[in-house]
């Protein structure tokens, strides 16, 4: 199952102008920040200047150097352009460029300044092959049918945007462009309201990643985020559709807005988006010759992604209240002592309301044993225990004794990849 992608394809610097023009003209998008006709006269003034002249002069340009820089940005995700014309699935397009120095001698005294240009686009392949489901929580299945006819509509709405021009057919072609990003989610819908709350608030005492109660999304507001890992190859998250739809309903036509809540009641959605470091990893392990985005279109990638994470984020087990996790315990434990620890590491942490900091103070040579003395040792030790209680079908995280639920069976079955 699959939300977004973006597609990258180097495009020619004589090609520039004319994509920019087309873009401009027939692409329903609000604003582009730079005005690419001024930046390119800039932009050539400087590639005269700085071509064969020595590296300290191109260094002055440091500023720009192995970093993209925006020439253009096109998007159609903005409130005004959502209701003037429903989307066809081609969120965003960008222009990039990317300066390097090859230097010339060992001393980096003297060195040629080399500009690449690249086109920058965000899709929906959903949205793409069904533009009814433009606002839904439906997600793209890489069937390979669907797959087929998403290379066909897109060469169609790029043929389209491009008023057919013979020269920029390259870029019509789906299987030219190169992936930089995919996300790949599942949404788990929850069958009654009360374990759809429970977890939500157990996830945020499981996750053994960086946590994040509130994100800000592009439209500025906040919606309640469950958990959340991230680093510069990829990022995992759960987060309420539900929410996230109330948050940014200004954004979404009042036809639309009443489907879109109503199919998002309950649904928990685990995304896990991947940036271009996890894409060469991919690349890697699936042995892929390049990484060309239609080659990241499929559902085995997704499900071996998507479980792996589900089982790092949250683990084996079923979740109890105190009472029933301590008699499971005792029940299946023949050692006291070993029936006492167990027990006193639950205790552990419920107290620190958090899987991560109970694991800190666990490990902590200032650790103070008044209450839990028994619930002290190495992090090997802490991995052990864990994967004792997970033995034992319990999660290590308990729920809360206010709560009405005294058991909920872990959600793991509720990742799908069908709509």
């Amino acid at each position: 199952m699959i939300h977004t992608m973006e597609l990258t394809q180097s495009v020619p610097y004589v090609d520039i102008s004319q994509i920019l023009q087309y873009v401009a003209r027939n692409m329903n998008s609000e604003k582009h920040p730079i005005d690419p006709a001024t930046e390119l006269r800039r932009l050539t003034k400087r590639l005269c200047w700085n071509v064969g002249q020595s590296a300290d002069k191109a260094l002055g340009f440091q500023e720009d150097i192995n970093r993209p820089v925006v020439l253009a940005d096109f998007d159609t995700t903005t409130k005004s352009t959502r209701s003037a014309k429903r989307g066809s699935g081609i969120e965003r397009f960008k222009i990039l460029r990317i300066c390097s120095i090859d230097y010339l001698d060992e001393y980096r005294t003297t060195g040629i300044l080399y500009c690449s240009f690249f086109a920058l686009l965000r899709l929906n392949p959903r949205t793409l092959l069904i533009p009814s489901d433009e606002n839904t929580i439906r997600l793209y299945e890489a069937t390979e049918e669907n797959n087929a006819a998403l290379e066909q509509k897109f060469f169609d709405e790029m043929n389209a945007m491009f008023e057919g021009s013979p020269h920029l057919q390259y870029l019509c072609d789906f299987r030219r462009w190169n992936c930089h990003r995919v996300d790949y989610t599942s949404n788990m819908r929850f069958e009654d309201h009360d374990s759809f709350r429970i977890f939500k608030i157990l996830m945020h005492r499981i996750s053994k990643f960086v946590r994040t109660k509130r994100v800000r999304i592009k439209e500025k507001k906040l919606y309640e985020q469950s958990a959340a890992e991230r680093n510069k190859s990829y990022k995992s998250l759960f987060y309420d559709k539900h929410e996230q739809y109330t948050n940014m309903s200004k954004n979404i036509r009042e036809s639309d807005k009443s489907r879109a809540l109503g199919e998002s009641q309950n649904v928990l959605r685990l995304e896990q988006q991947c940036r271009p470091g996890k894409i060469s990893s991919l690349k890697e392990t699936y042995r892929f010759p390049d990484r060309k985005a239609w080659r990241f279109l499929r559902e085995d990638i997704a499900r071996e992604l998507l479980y792996n994470r589900y089982d790092k984020m949250v683990g084996d087990g079923d979740f109890y209240q105190r009472k029933k996790a301590y008699a499971i315990i005792r029940k299946n434990i023949k050692k006291k002592f070993m029936q006492d620890r167990l027990i006193q590491f639950l205790q552990l942490i419920a107290s620190k309301r958090h899987i991560d900091i109970a694991r800190e103070v666990f490990t902590s040579p200032s650790f103070d044993g008044d209450k839990f003395p028994l619930a002290h040792g190495k992090a090997a030790t802490f991995r052990a225990w864990v994967k004792k209680l997970r033995e034992l079908g319990i999660n290590p995280v308990l729920i809360p004794e206010k709560q009405p639920i005294r058991f909920l069976k872990n959600p793991k079955s509720l990742i799908t990849f069908e709509n």
